[in-house]
């Protein structure tokens, strides 16, 4: 069945091709997705300048080139880029976060629907300023005012969304590559790193997310093996826990080569997570997808993906035993709700009868 042409512009990623987060990978699977499933559906994309020295091979996609500028200039490139979507037929926006749904009413006032992922409460991240908590806050409110669809990655977002705001949605998770063959890429070689011979964390380096605890548990563990630490770092974890590591634990900063970290996830012994805000952790999914026993701070959200099968710690005491007992639950297969197939196939549906 041939498809009415269709504009949507996508605001909430850093660009493509997709490198630096959940979001970025999820449109760029989006993209591949449409190619096949629906080819009429053309999508707008807004990307930082950074972009524009990279090729991107989908013909179903225009990146439009915007300087992004940190903090509050993020309302002025999606100004910028919600008129470009217009001008060029954009008929939809779909936005990623509600970092820009202030803009939102302009968006609907110049005819456009409004589809927003939601993500998690941006609100509560311990690394915002009283500011920056307070206009994260305000924007939740005009997200769920004025988003024609809401999109959640989890059903404890669902449920916050519709007591508070009685907005309901869509749940759709973040996905991960199932059923891809683990290949290794060398990390003995590269980093001097052993088969199951080390902890692996991979998140950024914020307050919110732990970090601090789960440094001071291992040191404190009796543990033979390295802890390794993924992402890139942050003042917080310059001033507050670089000091405490020790000779045990490395530091191999940001990856954003897929393949490279999936390699570092296949071959780790096990995965500590620390989050403690949001919703659907992207890192969380693809560690439970290698198949890893996962340490995980005990919190709903982590609860949804690891059910009764994670190994939960509450604070810095309770860490150290985990580590140390080495005495494991392995996470089971996760549900075809975290495959791309069926989170692309959700996006297409809620775009196609918005």
């Amino acid at each position: 069945m041939t498809r009415i042409p269709l504009k949507v512009g996508v605001l909430g990623v850093r660009g493509l091709p997709p490198a630096y987060g959940a979001f970025d990978q999820c449109i760029g699977e989006l993209v591949k997705h449409s190619v096949i499933h629906d080819p009429e559906l053309k999508y707008l994309v807004a990307c930082d300048s950074v972009f524009k020295l990279q090729e991107y091979p989908y013909a179903n996609v225009s990146r439009l080139f915007i300087k992004r500028v940190p903090g509050f200039g993020i309302l002025l490139f999606s100004l910028i880029a919600i008129i470009s979507f217009r001008l060029r037929g954009a008929k939809v926006l779909l936005s990623f976060g509600y970092g820009a749904s202030a803009l939102f009413p302009l968006a609907k006032l110049l005819g456009m629907n409004i589809v927003c992922n939601t993500d998690g409460f941006e609100w509560r991240r311990q690394k915002w300023g009283l500011t920056a908590r307070r206009f994260f806050k305000v924007s939740e409110w005009f997200c769920a005012r004025f988003a024609t669809r809401l999109v959640f990655d989890a059903n404890l977002i669902a449920r916050y969304f519709s007591i508070n705001f009685g907005r309901d949605g869509s749940i759709l998770r973040y996905g991960c590559e199932q059923d891809q063959e683990t290949v290794d890429l060398g990390s003995e070689q590269r980093f001097g790193l052993s088969k199951l011979g080390y902890l692996l964390l991979v998140m950024r380096l914020e307050p919110e997310n732990n970090i601090k605890m789960i440094v001071e548990a291992f040191v404190a563990s009796g543990s033979k093996i390295p802890l390794v630490i993924v992402g890139p770092s942050t003042a917080f974890f310059e001033s507050q826990v670089r000091p405490s590591l020790d000779d045990r634990c490395r530091v191999l900063g940001p990856i954003y080569d897929r393949a490279a970290l999936k390699d570092l996830r296949d071959n780790a012994r096990a995965y500590i997570h620390g989050h403690s805000v949001g919703g659907t952790n992207p890192t969380l999914v693809e560690a439970v997808d290698s198949g890893l026993p996962v340490l995980a701070f005990d919190t709903r959200f982590n609860r949804e993906v690891l059910g009764g099968f994670g190994n939960y710690f509450y604070n810095m005491e309770s860490l150290t035993e985990l580590i140390d007992s080495q005495d494991w639950k392995h996470a089971e297969p996760l549900s075809d709700e975290y495959s791309w197939d069926f989170i692309c196939n959700g996006y297409l549906e809620i775009l196609r009868k918005i």
